[in-house]
């Protein structure tokens, strides 16, 4: 009896507008709530999504430095090998037979075959000697000449349009390179070589 009492009290003194806006604010709290929970794990997903894909990402550049690390790395056993025993084919003895003939030139260019290999690009003696880290007094001259044309073989080969590599090269201290990016003037020729050799990459190298 009490209890009923106080109810009807209650409700005398809470009016059917008190009692709509009781509802509608409970009703909001429990809104608000349920909201903050969808926002709440909305946003945990968000995060694990992107957790995920840049997990994808990192894998996809690791596997691909990964590859070009290893063909870098198979071009310099192959320049390695062709420098201890070069091929003894007519074509790679013609072509130091033309290094000598033209290395007095300002800039000159050896080739063998456009679509095979890579053609040799190079400077003349007077151009090498100006330069402190540039020097053509090597024993092994002749055979550096043939590997750089092998390894071109081995440049053309390897390199291709849709690799994130933009160029490779093979850069003498000789006066003279091999690149995958072709030199299409023999008068670019100085230009690109000394291009090379003033890059911080090349300075650092002893040998």
């Amino acid at each position: 009896m009490e209890n009923q009492s106080w109810l009807k009290k209650i409700a005398r003194r809470l009016g059917p507008g008190h009692v709509v806006n009781l509802c509608f604010i409970v009703v909001l709290l429990f809104s608000t709530l349920l909201t903050w929970r969808e926002v709440v794990v909305l946003e945990d997903a968000y995060i694990s999504s992107q957790r995920n894909h840049l997990e994808n990402v990192a894998n996809a550049l690791d596997k691909h430095l990964q590859y070009n690390v290893d063909k870098l790395i198979f071009l310099r056993n192959g320049m390695r090998e062709a420098l201890v025993a070069p091929l003894d084919f007519t074509s790679l003895r013609n072509a130091v037979t033309e290094f000598e003939q033209h290395r007095d030139e300002h800039a000159w260019q050896i080739e063998l075959n456009r679509r095979r290999t890579l053609s040799v690009n190079g400077v003349s003696d007077a151009l090498v000697s100006e330069g402190n880290l540039l020097s053509r007094e090597n024993e092994s001259l002749d055979n550096e000449i043939t590997a750089a044309l092998e390894v071109g073989y081995l440049l053309r080969l390897a390199h291709n349009t849709s690799s994130m590599v933009e160029q490779a090269m093979y850069v003498s201290r000789a006066g003279f390179y091999v690149s995958t990016q072709p030199t299409l003037f023999t008068r670019n020729v100085p230009t690109r070589y000394y291009g090379y050799v003033t890059q911080p990459w090349f300075i650092g190298h002893s040998q």
